[in-house]
């Protein structure tokens, strides 16, 4: 990943067991960006299902706040076996999912999914078009990449991906928050591994 605005992360380490981890989020001002990320790292590295390494870490960083780590996902890809764990906190947006060309937000199943050889799969922050439009005229940031599901063919590694949909996100923006926008993208079994973008 690259440069973040002010309170926005997200973070790609490839586990020492060869699986991959995946996170994003909009972290409170008073939470150090690298304190966070790596609290998550080393809970995960160790073991913890990645809804659990949230809360844990929600433990031992934040005191008594209701949402210590802010809206926040993280995702556990194992190349081998293609099984995706994942879990949120903070009403962030569950991870998208691309395949054979039809987008879905994976809050529509479990925290477990099974991604198939060329499925994208999408992390985004939050602070862009938020989680819901309170405004009609307003799309939702899943909104927003749901509608640019065709535009991110076969033909795309996931670099590519991750810079159309972070810039579609900064697109859909108010002027305050253009260019905050943070996304990870994996495609499954292609063998050319998460990228972000910032």
């Amino acid at each position: 990943p690259g440069a973040e605005p002010d309170g926005l992360w997200c973070d790609v380490l490839t586990l020492p067991d060869g699986r991959t981890l995946l996170a994003a989020g909009d972290r409170p001002p008073a939470l150090s960006r690298d304190l966070l990320a790596g609290t998550l790292r080393g809970l995960v590295a160790a073991g913890e299902a990645p809804e659990d390494a949230l809360e844990l870490a929600a433990g031992l960083l934040g005191g008594t706040g209701t949402d210590p780590v802010g809206p926040a996902l993280c995702c556990v890809h194992d190349p081998v076996t293609g099984t995706l764990f994942w879990g949120r906190t903070g009403g962030h947006p569950a991870p998208l999912l691309r395949r054979d060309g039809d987008p879905l937000p994976l809050d529509l199943g479990g925290p477990e999914e099974r991604l198939l050889p060329g499925d994208l799969l999408l992390l985004h922050t939050l602070s862009t078009a938020g989680p819901a439009a309170p405004d009609p005229g307003r799309t939702t940031s899943t909104g927003v990449l749901l509608a640019l599901s065709p535009a991110l063919g076969p033909d795309l590694d996931a670099g590519a991906c991750a810079d159309r949909a972070a810039e579609a996100l900064a697109e859909s923006a108010e002027d305050g928050q253009r260019g905050a926008a943070q996304v990870v993208a994996l495609r499954a079994g292609t063998g050319s591994g998460p990228a972000g973008h910032g």
